[in-house]
């Protein structure tokens, strides 16, 4: 085994390792804008913990065997090592603001002993999912400049492109979850309904049909 391919490795695990991490903080967010006390709310916030910290490493790791890597395969003339050392540029001040808002929404909650306005606006803040649609569509833009080693024009067009798309995902998202929304509380009436009394029935038939037991048929 040679260092380049241990480093190569250590590289790899990285990756997978702010997969995870972006995978999670999907998760988190998604249950968070749904939550409805302030015990679900501790719950979400850090469904792992340590995750930040995963997060942190993992980008640092990625960072530097990155460059080790590169220049040991002299990528460096070729403009695909720059644009992803640009992408990751991107993803970690975002990922810096996120934890910050993250951090604010846990002091709101701490002091909070139920969801008020100050708390429901900073759980519904735009910012963290614009943020995590960036990242994680830059995440994959970085992964195929790596596979594809393309030249500066495509690799330009390859992160602008995986910005767009985390900034549409963002906005898509935003747009359906009212949809979303009226769809469940809809299916939750046709629920209640379905599994009502049948009208024309009465109370005693509707507790036999409710037990699976056969219904006579009427003499009448």
């Amino acid at each position: 085994m040679t260092l380049y391919s241990l480093v190569l490795f250590v590289h790899v695990i990285a990756v997978l390792g702010l997969c995870v991490v972006l995978s999670f903080e999907a998760l988190s967010l998604f249950h968070l804008r749904r939550v409805s006390t302030t015990t679900e709310v501790r719950r979400w916030l850090e469904p792992v913990p340590g995750l930040p910290w995963v997060a942190m490493g993992s980008m640092l790791v990625i960072f530097f065997s990155g460059i080790y890597l590169a220049a040991q395969i002299s990528a460096w003339s070729m403009a695909w090592p720059k644009m992803t050392i640009g992408a990751l540029l991107l993803i970690a001040p975002l990922g810096a603001v996120t934890g910050r808002r993250m951090r604010a929404i846990r002091r709101a909650c701490s002091d909070a002993k139920a969801i008020n306005s100050e708390l429901l606006s900073r759980l519904q803040d735009p910012f963290l999912k614009i943020s995590l649609g960036i990242r994680i569509a830059v995440f994959l833009g970085i992964v195929l400049l790596m596979a594809t080693k393309p030249e500066l024009w495509a690799s330009i067009i390859v992160v602008g492109i995986s910005i767009i798309l985390g900034l549409l995902s963002s906005v898509l998202c935003r747009a359906l979850q009212p949809i979303v929304v009226r769809t469940r509380e809809e299916y939750a009436k046709w629920r209640t309904r379905a599994s009502g009394p049948i009208f024309g029935r009465s109370n005693a038939e509707n507790k036999v049909a409710s037990s699976g037991r056969r219904i006579p048929p009427s003499s009448a």
